[in-house]
């Protein structure tokens, strides 16, 4: 399975978006390092990959839904590797 991420810039500083074939699968606001995002994706994929260009749709919705201007994601959500509850 491939997963990829990308950091950008929001109103919480740096977040940590992953995806999955399947859709969005991890969002961590607020990250400090990437390392720690990445350790953190390594627990799902031995080998995300960075790649910026495949995640700047994700991210415009992103950025509109923080200006109030969007209220619900159009991206489909990768639910597998979630914590139990």
């Amino acid at each position: 399975m491939r997963l990829t991420y990308n950091i950008f810039d929001s109103p919480f500083g740096k977040t940590g978006i992953a995806i999955t074939p399947y859709g969005v699968c991890r969002v961590i606001l607020s990250i400090t390092e990437e390392s720690e995002f990445v350790q953190s994706l390594k627990m799902i994929y031995r080998s995300p990959k960075k790649e910026p260009r495949q995640l700047k749709a994700i991210e415009k919705e992103f950025d509109l839904y923080f200006s109030g201007k969007l209220k619900k994601f159009s991206v489909k959500v990768d639910l597998r590797h979630g914590t139990y509850f």
